[in-house]
């Protein structure tokens, strides 16, 4: 659970650099954001001398400012960078990181970056992830939650994965070739819960071009006695073959994690009052019912985002119709003098 003062306040947490000499490691600029108490959010096992660093700061002349270049090889001097087994350089949040930064079940969080995908990237028969939303603690750990992977079989791709228990599917894909080269936006937004919902946007950092917009409602975003779902960021791969490259670079810009503090009010709001709202799952509409609402001048509809939506049709005798609305979780908000008072939850199907 989060501390008290943030079902009041949006904590914001960015990895925004614009220096003009570089005076500290990259390992340390991320961990004063990721791991303000240690520095263990920047992980290798590819770890020899003499490479120049896996993670540097470098200058990036379309984003005007200093962003991190991550970077594998293979070189025959460290054994862990040559055998095959899982290879991974990455960032993620520390365990004891603020808890801000670590979703928790019925959280809404959202996650926003940048990336490049070097020019020459090669992208290997099997999976490298870019990016995972993974659990700590639990039996469904060991497969990301939802992951950004680089695949190839005919053709390279970019796609997006999801697990619901221990087995991926794709949920969308883009051609990799279009994406090589050019820095892209991405914004995540996640509720997490057994019945949560995923939205995804990617678009290009220059014209805000939208090249993938996957949006996902009533959908399992929770891992099984999971104490918490980290972001991680970087490059993660299998090397199960001789041929596996792995002189690969992805950079990255503009880490952000912010908690959603309007389902946080949501959720502190819930149930306070004996109004009720049924049927509940519903399919066309729903009746309000309760001896208190007169007490309240407004009734919202926002989604589990929550964004409010727009009524298609007015409120007639407290029934509200939702026929029109997507399958998923909505929130049905009763407001006095522009206040929220009283939130219930409903289910669309």
């Amino acid at each position: 659970m989060k501390k008290s003062y943030l079902c009041i306040f949006s904590i914001l947490f960015t990895l925004q650099f614009s220096f003009s000499q570089t005076t500290f490691s990259a390992d340390k600029l991320l961990s004063s954001i990721l791991a303000p108490d240690n520095d263990a959010n920047v992980h290798t096992n590819c770890s020899h001398n003499g490479f120049g660093g896996h993670v540097n700061e470098v200058f990036s002349e379309e984003l005007n400012n200093t962003v991190f270049k991550f970077q594998t090889h293979q070189d025959s001097s460290d054994e862990s960078c040559k055998n095959f087994g899982t290879k991974y350089n990455e960032i993620k949040v520390a365990t004891d990181a603020p808890e801000a930064l670590l979703g928790t079940e019925g959280e809404t969080v959202v996650y926003t970056w940048k990336f490049k995908i070097d020019e020459n990237f090669n992208p290997s028969n099997h999976s490298i992830d870019l990016h995972q939303l993974k659990a700590v603690g639990g039996s469904e750990a060991d497969i990301p939650l939802f992951t950004l992977t680089t695949a190839k079989s005919k053709t390279e791709h970019l796609e997006l994965r999801y697990a619901e228990m221990d087995e991926q599917i794709t949920l969308a894909s883009l051609d990799l070739n279009t994406l090589k080269g050019v820095w892209f936006e991405v914004y995540e937004s996640i509720t997490y819960n057994e019945i949560g919902a995923y939205a995804i946007t990617i678009k290009k950092a220059s014209t805000d071009e939208v090249l993938l917009d996957y949006n996902k409602e009533a959908i399992r975003t929770w891992k099984t006695d999971a104490e918490f779902i980290r972001p991680k960021w970087g490059i993660h791969h299998s090397v199960n073959s001789i041929d596996t490259p792995l002189n690969l670079t992805v950079y990255f810009a503009n880490f952000n994690i912010e908690e959603n503090n309007a389902i946080s009010k949501f959720q502190s709001s819930l149930d306070q009052d004996d109004i009720t709202v049924f049927p509940n799952p519903a399919s066309s509409k729903i009746n309000i019912k309760g001896s208190t609402i007169s007490n309240y001048d407004n009734i919202a509809l926002h989604d589990s985002f929550g964004r409010e939506i727009q009524l298609k049709y007015p409120i007639v005798n407290n029934s509200v119709n939702i026929s029109y609305l997507k399958n998923g979780i909505y929130f049905v908000v009763f407001k006095k003098d522009k206040e929220i008072k009283v939130v219930k939850k409903i289910l669309k199907f």
